[in-house]
């Protein structure tokens, strides 16, 4: 399946790029990336993804 222009939804709050969420690693930690990261799932409307732990203890 492929999408076109029209079919892409453009985020109204702010996006972290990769180099901004490896800056924010080095300098705060693995939680700060893990909130920046957070916060790109819930600006591109995908909630359930910001939720979802990336490993199993």
């Amino acid at each position: 399946m492929t999408q076109t222009l029209e079919d892409l939804e453009i985020p109204k709050e702010k996006v972290y790029k990769n180099k901004m969420i490896w800056t924010g690693t080095f300098l705060g930690g693995p939680l700060v990336a893990g909130y920046m990261m957070a916060e790109n799932f819930k600006a591109f409307n995908e909630p359930e993804k910001a939720k979802k732990p990336g490993f199993i203890l």
